[in-house]
């Protein structure tokens, strides 16, 4: 391979936070699920970039339908649950005949829309969630922090037993935030580089809650919901 290349599939995709799922947040889930939803048992999980973030919390439902644009993710998502199905679509082409207990929207799932396209996305969710269904959206900033500058590095291992060293940089962009990556890979094979780049969007809880009322859903934002980061709960009536 060359010996710099940009990537469509990042080594760590942009919707896991680079990293594997810590526990506290599939535990974080699954007690609001066991709060408000007790009898759930058919999840919907909903990427629109890359990656499906809690495949860990699809191995606690009967039912797993996962939705994602990227190729590499639906077969990651295969991978870690061979029984669900996998459509590789945008979210807000979705178009199922069943209806789901709950849909999830985790990580940066949905951060790369902007507020137009999220509200398209919104719809398509809500449209397949049973009455009392939960809708699960996981911001990617809160607006006040979306305009601040942000550095980040991480070292690990892949899937695929590479060795991984990559930084992140974000800025304001056009009314997003812009998310530098570039990475080191090191294999058998030696060690190349790797980039690419993203407009992410921070919106409010009035933005949500606007989205959320025209899919016909009703909402709380948990400051705190996932494991110390805010959640979006939307309520299908």
């Amino acid at each position: 391979m060359p010996a710099e290349a940009v990537l469509t599939e990042f080594p760590y995709p942009l919707t896991d936070r680079g990293a594997p799922v810590p526990e506290a947040d599939v535990a974080a889930v699954l007690r609001l699920i066991a709060a408000r939803r007790p009898a759930a048992t058919a999840l919907l999980e909903a990427s629109e970039v890359a990656g499906t973030y809690l495949t860990q919390l699809g191995r606690r439902f009967e039912h797993v339908e996962v939705v994602t644009t990227s190729a590499a993710a639906g077969a990651a998502a295969h991978r870690a649950l061979p029984s669900a199905a996998i459509h590789e679509t945008a979210v807000a082409g979705l178009d199922l005949p069943r209806r789901f207990d709950v849909a999830a929207a985790l990580g940066t799932a949905l951060a790369t829309l902007p507020l137009s396209a999220l509200a398209a996305a919104v719809t398509a969710l809500a449209r397949h969630l049973a009455p009392g269904g939960l809708l699960l959206i996981e911001p990617f900033w809160l607006p006040d922090q979306a305009t601040r500058r942000s550095t980040e590095a991480r070292t690990g291992r892949d899937d695929a037993g590479r060795t991984v060293s990559a930084v992140y940089r974000g800025v304001p962009h056009d009314g997003g935030h812009l998310v530098q990556r570039h990475a080191l890979i090191a294999d058998q094979d030696g060690v190349r580089h790797v980039s690419d780049a993203r407009t992410l969007y921070a919106f409010g809880h009035a933005d949500y809650a606007t989205v959320l009322a025209a899919a016909g859903c009703g909402m709380d934002l948990l400051p705190t919901g996932l494991a110390g980061r805010p959640l979006v709960v939307g309520v299908r009536r």
